[in-house]
């Protein structure tokens, strides 16, 4: 019997002191919304501008939701849309992570990586924005802008 007690004690010893059992979680700046930024920028020899838009929904550091950009050309427009996955850090100026992908061309997605400013409710992203040809289920990239943009809430 003497030989157990000295075991009972190690094993409530282990469960006192685990670290991830005690004091306060992660906290996750309140992120979701609907964010504008303006885009411009030059991709093969061609001005291209035009409204971004993120609709974010939240789960702790968990985002969702979708994108749309409104590609102006000056020969016309094009409208990208999907979805968006991703994640945040926890603490104050987090960095954000999101996956974009196409709603029509599953396979095409890009990431934008970037960080959240709470007291002014903005986020800076950077990435590529990607136009894609849609027609005849074609689903190549047409054109691929590299831009850094700065979205209001």
């Amino acid at each position: 019997m003497r030989s157990c007690l000295p075991l009972a004690v190690l094993v409530m010893l282990g469960c006192a002191t685990d670290p991830s059992s005690t004091g306060p979680g992660a906290t996750y700046n309140p992120i979701a919304g609907t964010y504008v930024g303006a885009v411009s920028g030059t991709t093969e020899g061609s001005t291209l501008e035009g409204p971004y838009t993120l609709n974010l929904q939240q789960s702790a550091g968990s985002l969702s939701g979708s994108y749309s950009f409104v590609a102006t050309f000056p020969t016309g427009t094009l409208t990208m849309a999907g979805s968006v996955d991703g994640t945040m850090t926890a603490g104050d100026y987090p960095t954000v992570t999101l996956d974009l992908t196409h709603d029509i061309c599953t396979n095409v997605k890009v990431r934008h990586t970037g960080t959240y400013d709470l007291a002014l409710r903005r986020i800076t992203l950077s990435g590529p924005i990607d136009l894609v040809n849609t027609q005849n289920n074609a689903c190549n990239i047409s054109r691929r802008l590299s831009t850094t943009v700065t979205m209001n809430r």
